[in-house]
């Protein structure tokens, strides 16, 4: 596979690499961890903040990824026990599977971490991604992230580091099985 700097970079690449890229960080690079809500841990007379606690991102996600000048659609899965999933169904020319951890690092705001594997029609691993993330909880259904992904052939090489900002809304309460 030829070297590249990532997703955007005008170095060679093998066919198909920044697409696959593209689909990887819409599954969940950033995708993708959320918070857990904790029962009596709001602090009393902080306005909105008891109500973000208890409206913690755990459920399920979707919304955009935006990396090097690409938007793509994402959704994610942030589970109470502090795992988060890409979820994206795969594709007769293959998808992208991913799972990380996520932790609270504040009232709200939170932090995740993952990996992401792509591979091709045949199920083949094809590369990597591993992505790390903070996020603001806007409210109890939305949160904006900022972060970055490196990316890595199957053969674990590294081909490149991008930054990345997400924006989600909550559609469901409840997370989907990783």
């Amino acid at each position: 596979m030829g070297r590249s700097t990532g997703p955007g970079s005008t170095g060679p690449t093998a066919p198909g690499v920044r697409r696959r890229w593209s689909r990887a960080l819409a599954g969940g690079a950033l995708g993708v961890a959320l918070v857990v809500a904790v029962p009596g841990t709001a602090t009393a007379g902080v306005a909105g903040e008891k109500h973000i606690r208890k409206a913690a991102p755990v459920g399920l996600w979707s919304g955009t990824i935006n990396f090097a000048g690409t938007e793509v659609e994402a959704t994610m899965s942030f589970r109470a026990d502090g795992t988060m999933c890409a979820l994206q169904p795969p594709g007769p020319d293959g998808g992208v599977d991913g799972s990380g951890r996520w932790r609270r690092t504040g009232p709200s705001t939170f932090a995740f971490r993952g990996v992401e594997r792509f591979f091709n029609g045949s199920g083949a691993t094809t590369g990597y991604l591993r992505f790390a993330h903070k996020a603001v909880l806007s409210g109890p259904a939305e949160f904006i992230s900022t972060g970055q992904g490196t990316y890595y052939d199957a053969d674990g090489v590294e081909l490149g580091t991008t930054p990345a900002t997400a924006r989600l809304q909550k559609v469901s309460a409840q997370p989907q099985p990783c």
